[in-house]
């Protein structure tokens, strides 16, 4: 078993194990990096989505003027 972690195959472990820490350690911080932009969007979506609503409610209005 020695013989098979030995070698080359031994250091890609290794690697990838010191990459996989090093990930793992920044993940936080780019989570709660994210989170302010991630709450812009939220409200610039709210805001479309009231914009949108605001137009339909326009456009039925507008249309039951037409009718009567």
């Amino acid at each position: 078993m020695a013989d098979f972690l030995g070698g080359g195959f031994g250091f890609v472990i290794f690697v990838f194990l010191v990459v996989l820490a090093i990930l793992w350690f920044v993940l936080p911080f780019a989570v709660f990096g994210i989170k302010s932009r991630m709450d812009r969007l939220i409200a610039e979506t709210r805001a479309t989505k009231k914009a949108l609503h605001d137009l339909i409610e326009l456009q039925r209005a507008s249309q039951n003027v037409d009718q009567s």
